[in-house]
């Protein structure tokens, strides 16, 4: 026998088993066909409300960043304007509005009493 008589016989043989098969009752019933219809269109609608909630979510995390982003910006920019008005030549600047004078001179009290040694 040649190669191709052999397939054309193996896949004969093999659709006649197919045929032959038969599945149980409760499987080809009416009832089962309808509870296997309704059972993937119920996991087809789980799956699209599962994917719809995920893909919100991504769109909330995504904002959530960008808000993230812009609070980083802003506290380095307070954080740069802290520093350079705690800089020596910016309190000197607002001394005179503060009604303050530049110091002279430092005293130091001597103390020798018991309750300033305590």
């Amino acid at each position: 026998m040649s190669l191709k008589l052999q397939i054309s016989y193996q896949c004969r043989h093999f659709l006649q088993f197919l045929h032959s098969l038969a599945l149980p009752k409760w499987l080809v019933c009416a009832r089962a066909k309808i509870i296997a219809i309704a059972l993937i269109l119920l996991l087809g609608v789980g799956y699209i409300f599962q994917t719809n909630k995920l893909s919100t979510s991504g769109y909330v995390i995504h904002d959530l960043e960008k808000s993230v982003i812009s609070a980083q910006n802003e506290i380095q920019k307070i954080e740069s304007e802290v520093a350079m008005n705690q800089s020596l030549a910016s309190i000197q600047k607002r001394l005179p509005e503060a009604k303050m004078i530049p110091l002279s001179g430092i005293k130091y009290i001597v103390v020798d009493t018991a309750m300033a040694k305590r």
